[in-house]
């Protein structure tokens, strides 16, 4: 039931972001008549935002996978909800501040990490679509990313800011 609200709400989320848009650019395919979408993956049986909580959600038939995008120290794109490590990890600290080297030596739960977003890329491949979170990231490099994935086409973007919106034009 709390999986049907989520994806209810997503759904209406994204009716609304194509809405508003100018001109609406169509939507990828989905498999489903009424779009899922797992929230950070299908976190319900692993961690959230990993490259298993993705590929749970490929089993179930999801349409798309709900995942947040930051940026660390030295640039590198990852996959986080929060803007610290500190509730997922067993460090401390902001990604912000954080260099690619220091997150990976991150564990979450002892056996998984907080997956870069080339990763994620590879690992939805065209198996199952992407809702982006953009929480605080490079738009250029997130966007040269997506495209040398040729998976630019599969990805619907969440903005939480109006000065995001130019960048993404």
């Amino acid at each position: 039931m709390k999986l049907e609200f989520l994806c209810f709400t997503f759904l209406i989320y994204l009716a609304t972001v194509a809405i508003a848009q100018r001109t609406p650019a169509p939507l990828p395919a989905s498999k489903n008549s009424f779009i899922v979408i797992a929230h950070r993956g299908n976190h319900v049986r692993v961690p959230e935002n990993t490259i298993e909580s993705i590929e749970e959600a490929i089993k179930c038939g999801a349409d798309y996978i709900e995942t947040d995008l930051r940026t660390t120290k030295d640039g590198y794109l990852v996959i986080l909800h929060d803007a610290s490590v500190d509730r997922i990890t067993n460090g401390k600290g902001y990604v912000k501040d954080l260099t690619l080297k220091e997150i990976q030596q991150l564990t979450i739960n002892k056996t998984y990490h907080i997956p870069e977003f080339k990763d994620v890329l590879n690992a939805c491949n065209h198996r199952i679509n992407i809702y982006l979170d953009f929480k605080d990231a490079d738009v250029t490099e997130t966007y040269r990313q997506s495209k040398n994935a040729a998976i630019e086409k599969n990805i619907v973007v969440y903005l939480h800011a109006p000065s995001q919106y130019e960048k993404w034009k």
